[in-house]
């Protein structure tokens, strides 16, 4: 879970960032969103690894942010289904729950981004990051606390 977590939590600094730290940009536009994320090389993997990011504006990289860390989700959600047993069940219970939370919010982050034609409702869209990062954090404190607390 820990990899869904990290994603989620770099693609959301990103996605924040993508938004709110880039008002100039200089030639390599994924350079520069990437150097201010919290993991700059795990940024600059996944969106230079999509073709899309390509020529892509802030808010095509935004876009791309929003449905890398969709699939990261869907991942850890068959990965936590995979190691369930009777023992861990709330916990992965919990974890699914939340991971479906997240996805709900990066949805409506997509949809703000998709509605603002001209301009993107920044502090919601913000908001609504932070909340699929939290839901995220909360699948991986159960599991930490299940094993080691």
């Amino acid at each position: 879970m820990a990899f869904s977590f990290n994603f989620v939590l770099a693609a959301t600094i990103a996605l924040a960032l993508v938004l709110f730290g880039c008002n100039y940009c200089e030639a390599d536009l994924i350079n520069d969103v990437c150097s201010k994320a919290t993991n700059p090389r795990l940024c600059n993997q996944a969106l230079r690894s999509d073709t899309r990011s390509k020529g892509a504006d802030l808010r095509g990289l935004a876009e791309i942010i929003i449905q890398k860390s969709q699939a990261a989700i869907r991942v850890a959600k068959r990965v936590a289904k995979s190691v369930q047993t009777s023992e861990n069940k709330p916990i992965i219970d919990t974890c699914i729950e939340t991971q479906n939370d997240a996805n709900d919010t990066l949805n409506d982050c997509m949809k703000l981004l998709k509605q603002a034609i001209r301009k993107i409702d920044k502090d919601t869209l913000n908001i609504q990051a932070s909340a699929a990062m939290t839901d995220v954090g909360t699948c991986d404190d159960g599991f930490q606390d299940f094993f080691y607390g």
